[in-house]
């Protein structure tokens, strides 16, 4: 059954975007199953049960969806690797300087030419929301063309800054984007199509092209699967897996995330009480 094979728990279209920009290093698996490094080129059909309310990660209407689709589109400061550290992304260095926590930008551009700049960085900033880590600081500003200085109380700033962080061009989601894949072409509530962007930084993508496929219900994700119509898909949720699917079919090991917002608008909570009940929680237990 072509559903045992190809049925993947992924986060929505995150694991296939994120493994075609991945170094040939980095792909590999153990060393008891190691495997080749995958050629260059080709497309992969991938399919999500629903459809994004919207492709901007700091409208009110951003789902965890939002967040997948748009990942391989705009860049963050920093990004977390596949054993869930933290690396430098679109950030070339960072120091302390007395209270601030300094960026520098790495030279690069968005797919129209302009260059990507402090102001992009702050004017998204700015638009930010919980969860984002933007939004864990109390100031952010420019200091410099290509510098960003960050203030407030954050004891892992880069941890922060590669968690739903992204800096769209003047803070604004549109055509131009800075990441690994540009927009090819976006249907709402059928698909969306992504390219692997040839004027960037950083390594090129495996895949030439993505084209994720927003469905309606599970068991047509299960049937078109079965038909060869596309080539791997996300269940609903991560949760409770084993009791949403059919007994026939096989699960990968490799299970999405779910996110956990804790939402204190309204409240009179002081900020060290917020940070006694996010620090209560056993994240170890819940993963």
């Amino acid at each position: 059954m072509r559903a045992t094979r190809a049925l993947f728990a992924a986060g929505a279209a995150a694991c296939v975007l994120a493994a075609a920009c991945l170094p040939a290093e980095q792909q590999k698996t153990p060393a008891t199953t190691e495997r080749p490094a995958p050629a260059r080129g080709g497309s992969v059909v991938f399919g999500v049960v629903g459809a994004p309310a919207t492709l901007d990660p700091y409208a009110p209407q951003a789902s965890d969806l939002t967040y997948a689709l748009v990942r391989p589109l705009y860049p963050s400061l920093y990004r977390f690797r596949p054993d869930g550290s933290t690396e430098r992304y679109l950030a070339r260095s960072a120091t302390r300087a007395g209270p601030d926590f300094v960026v520098t930008l790495r030279r690069s551009r968005w797919t129209d030419g302009s260059p990507i700049t402090a102001h992009d960085v702050v004017s998204s900033a700015r638009r930010a929301r919980p969860a984002s880590g933007f939004a864990a600081f109390d100031r952010i500003r420019a200091a410099g063309r290509r510098k960003v200085a960050l203030r407030g109380s954050v004891p892992n700033p880069e941890r922060a800054l590669a968690t739903l962080a992204y800096v769209l061009p003047r803070g604004v989601a549109g055509r131009e984007t800075g990441g690994p894949y540009r927009m090819r072409s976006f249907t709402r509530g059928l698909e969306i199509v992504y390219a692997a962007a040839r004027r960037r930084w950083g390594p090129t993508p495996y895949l030439d092209r993505v084209t994720v496929r927003f469905v309606q219900s599970q068991g047509q994700l299960l049937s078109l699967l079965e038909a060869g119509r596309i080539d791997a898909a996300a269940p609903l949720s991560a949760v409770n897996l084993a009791d949403t699917l059919n007994e026939d079919v096989a699960l990968s090991g490799a299970l999405g995330w779910e996110s956990v917002v804790l939402d204190f608008a309204g409240s009179r909570l002081t900020r060290p009480e917020r940070a006694a009940i996010a620090g209560a929680l056993d994240r170890r237990e819940i993963e």
